[in-house]
């Protein structure tokens, strides 16, 4: 994954507007945690966050993962923090297709089609919440769990001016270029590509932004009918499931984006030669969990 950075600002609790740190904030006076980005947030905000704690639980999921990797690998408070990043990065980056697959199937889900020619994506985010994985293994498909993927539609000008802060709408833009250039170039399929839909991995105040580059299926590949909806609108509970287990949607190559459609397979990440490589699962395996289902979504 391309072009990561640790950005220097806290999200709106309630509309996920980046707030800079030079900006003033509206800050909850129970938890000193929960930031919003002006009253009118806070307020709507207000019946679900009284009945929690943000801060007590961040802390504690945050010094328990610090306290796990300074078992598993010591060194400095700041080199812990650092493996922290390091980890949820990794995990964006191992699970790019699988967040690719999600985030289309869901967008298919949301506006029922097959087709998205005309559809303005940055209209939508496909934003998904990160919660660590306190696990033994330095297998990097692990380490984190799914609390909840979503497709968002950004409705207002303020929604939309989101995606203008920090240069987002120029990374987004770049991005568009390039895959379009792929897609022409490399997978013949100029005519089927739509565009690049904002996406946005979220662990604790961390967010890494993105684009999935969004492409109609081949003709023969998906047929519209009532049962695709019913596989689109699967995938986001099945990626929940997907990313406790470890299991990660491949080939690690952007080859596999001229068809995604038929062209995605699910496998593993297993250490060869002392690296984590993919390695494709079994058909059988692949129906017994359920996934040969969900593929042809």
């Amino acid at each position: 994954m391309d072009n990561i950075l640790w950005a220097d600002y806290r999200l709106c609790v309630r509309c996920f507007k980046k707030i800079w740190r030079d900006e003033g904030v509206h800050r909850c006076k129970g938890c000193r945690y929960a930031v919003y980005c002006d009253q009118q947030c806070q307020k709507a905000d207000w019946p679900t966050h009284k009945a929690k704690n943000i801060k007590l639980e961040m802390d504690a999921t945050q010094g328990l993962v610090r306290d796990h990797l300074s078992r598993l690998y010591g060194g400095s408070q700041e080199e812990i923090r650092q493996r922290d990043h390091a980890r949820f990065e990794e995990w964006c980056r191992v699970h790019t297709f699988t967040l690719f697959r999600a985030a289309t199937s869901a967008l298919r889900a949301a506006l029922l089609s097959t087709s998205l020619k005309g559809i303005a994506l940055d209209r939508f985010l496909f934003r998904v919440e990160l919660r660590p994985l306190l696990i033994d293994s330095d297998d990097p498909s692990r380490t984190f769990i799914v609390q909840r993927a979503e497709i968002r539609g950004v409705a207002t000008a303020q929604e939309v001016a989101y995606f203008h802060a920090d240069g987002m709408a120029e990374y987004l833009k770049e991005v568009n270029e390039t895959c379009f250039l792929r897609a022409r170039d490399d997978w013949n399929a100029a005519d089927r590509y739509r565009g690049v839909l904002p996406m946005e991995c979220v662990y604790g105040r961390y967010p890494i932004q993105s684009g999935v580059p969004i492409l109609d299926p081949l003709p023969q590949s998906l047929p519209q009918n009532d049962s695709d909806v019913t596989r689109w609108k699967k995938w986001l509970p099945t990626f929940q499931a997907m990313a406790l287990q470890g299991h990660v949607v491949g080939p690690m190559e952007f080859e596999g984006m001229k068809d995604i459609d038929t062209m995605s397979k699910m496998g593993t990440m297993q250490k060869l030669g002392g690296e984590w490589e993919w390695v494709q699962m079994s058909d059988d395996d692949a129906r017994r969990f359920g996934y040969s289902d969900i593929l042809e979504a």
